[in-house]
């Protein structure tokens, strides 16, 4: 008979303890949904905020567009150029390379003239 009063106290125990349990888990969830409530506030007004933001944000970037498209008309420009010139010094060293002997010969005329000048005007100042 142990058993059976133990179930008995344990019966009237837990019709009296769960009213009462169901009872602060009611009032824990009410504070919970309160709380809740006021983050969802304070969240609606960060986000208003953070539009605000982002609308002046997307107005600034809106003026910015233009310069940026200037800029990049420019880079485009020069990229141009840079290419032209490399074309044109690849050319040149293309041309001298392919006409060094003639190159190489008219120096080496020049420099024979000068030398054949000079022999002649010591000769003259020997003289």
């Amino acid at each position: 008979m142990g058993l059976d009063q133990l179930l008995d106290v344990l019966s009237n125990v837990s019709m009296k303890a769960l009213p009462i349990a169901g009872f602060i888990a009611l009032v824990f969830l009410a504070l919970f949904f309160k709380h809740l409530i006021e983050v969802m506030k304070s969240l609606n007004v960060a986000v208003k905020k953070l539009e605000k933001t982002l609308d002046t944000a997307n107005k600034d970037l809106v003026s910015l567009e233009k310069p940026l498209q200037t800029l990049s008309d420019l880079s485009e420009t020069v990229d141009f150029a840079h290419e032209a010139s490399k074309q044109a010094v690849k050319s040149s060293v293309a041309l001298i390379i392919s006409n060094f002997s003639s190159i190489k010969d008219w120096c080496m005329q020049q420099l024979h003239k000068e030398d054949t000048i000079q022999q002649e005007d010591s000769e003259d100042g020997n003289k």
